[in-house]
């Protein structure tokens, strides 16, 4: 009896053990998570950093949910319509974050720049931060994400470029960049290319635009500089919606036909062409 107690002993220790294991997060992951705490904080009206007491299990934080001991996703500021959002920055050790495959920041005042880091979270695959201020370019480095199918960061203040690491990402089907400062072209995009969605309205884009993938069910390119090229094949697809402000539409018998001319120059500037079309949104 006494052998078995010792057992039984045993076997309730090891199991109480393993509990308190599953709720150790890794150092770094943690040491992280203490980073963007202090760089980020609440605006007035929202608590959503109360909870993050670091004498407790981070993976219990609200917006935090790990995988074993890393974080796997963080979700940041609370979700809730109207919430008021967050203030700080971005801290560069998120890219310590190994196992991250989701980060999000609800709309806020969120400035500074995306952190260069954010790259070697290499399996990130959804990224959100729009409404916010964040500014200078779209790090290139996030390029190198293979597995990153969503990059959501309109309505902020960045420039520059779209760098063309990011339209041949092999998994990238929701490209969301509008309401921003992005000057240039845009960049080509492979045939293999599985995009669903690209949004690139209201920004300072030039230059003519390219044919996209066959894939494409929604494009925006309003109230920029561009030119459309003669060949518009790519606007045959019947399923693709459109964002083609200050176009003229009119309706037909045997279908929709878009009277495309040229624009002011607050919109892009249209080669004069008639296309028909399935189905297209005007904003």
């Amino acid at each position: 009896m006494a052998v078995l107690a010792r057992l039984g002993a045993v076997v309730v220790f090891l199991m109480a053990a393993a509990v308190v294991a599953e709720g150790i997060l890794d150092p770094v992951n943690f040491l992280a998570l203490q980073a963007v705490r202090r760089s980020l904080d609440d605006t007035p009206g929202s608590s959503f950093f109360g909870a993050w007491d670091f004498t407790a299990d981070p993976c219990e934080f609200p917006g935090v949910y790990c995988d074993g001991d890393k974080v796997a996703a963080l979700a940041l500021g609370d979700p809730r319509a109207g919430s008021p959002g967050l203030s700080g920055r971005l801290d560069p050790m998120l890219g310590r974050l190994s196992a991250l495959t989701e980060l999000s920041v609800v709309p806020g005042r969120v400035d500074g720049e995306l952190p260069e880091s954010l790259a070697s979270c290499r399996n990130l695959c959804f990224l959100a931060v729009s409404k916010n201020l964040i500014s200078g370019q779209i790090p290139d480095g996030l390029g190198g994400l293979s597995n990153l199918r969503t990059l959501n960061v309109s309505f902020n203040q960045i420039s520059g470029a779209i760098p063309p690491s990011i339209t041949m990402l092999p998994s990238i089907t929701n490209l969301i960049l509008y309401h921003n400062h992005l000057t240039g072209g845009i960049p080509s995009f492979p045939d293999s290319s599985t995009l669903i969605r690209l949004d690139l309205k209201h920004n300072a884009l030039s230059g003519s635009v390219p044919n996209v993938t066959s894939s494409l069910q929604y494009l925006s390119l309003s109230s920029n500089q561009l030119t459309w090229p003669k060949s518009l094949s790519f606007l045959e697809k019947e399923h693709i919606q459109y964002g083609l402000r200050y176009s003229r539409v009119r309706k037909t018998a045997a279908g929709i036909v878009l009277s495309v001319t040229t624009c002011s120059s607050s919109s892009n500037k249209l080669l004069t062409n008639k296309m028909r079309f399935g189905s297209f949104v005007l904003e």
